[in-house]
């Protein structure tokens, strides 16, 4: 009735899935071949160099670490120098502010005594 052979056409479809995985991994054997894929030891080299520039770092680190906190301590007792001279300065002028908000006052004062002064002088001088 049909034309299907099982057990011929299953193989040839196995080998044609095998021949795919064979042609896969040959071809990808070759680009790591012809992309220069490192060797074992020359990853175990390139390991040991990084571990090498990691150590020279630390050291650096460690040497420069001194200098660094004496900047630092240095800065901090400039900063609470500036930080008491700027609470110094902002007294001067508050007590300044202070000083001529009171003169002001003082004065907004005596204006209105002279105001008051003038209202009952030419109250007076209306009556006569």
């Amino acid at each position: 009735m049909t034309s299907f052979t099982p057990p011929v056409e299953i193989a040839a479809w196995l080998a044609c899935a095998a021949f795919m995985v064979f042609l896969f991994n040959q071809l990808s054997r070759a680009w790591f071949t012809l992309r220069g894929k490192p060797t074992p030891i020359e990853q175990a080299k390139a390991t040991n160099d990084i571990s090498e520039r990691v150590t020279t770092l630390e050291t650096c680190i460690g040497k420069c670490k001194v200098e660094q906190d004496r900047r630092l301590d240095k800065l901090e007792v400039g900063q609470d120098e500036l930080r008491e001279l700027i609470s110094e300065e902002n007294g001067k002028i508050y007590n300044r502010v202070n000083a001529v908000a009171d003169a002001c006052a003082t004065i907004a004062g005596e204006v209105k005594g002279i105001k008051e002064n003038t209202v009952l002088l030419l109250k007076e001088f209306i009556r006569r």
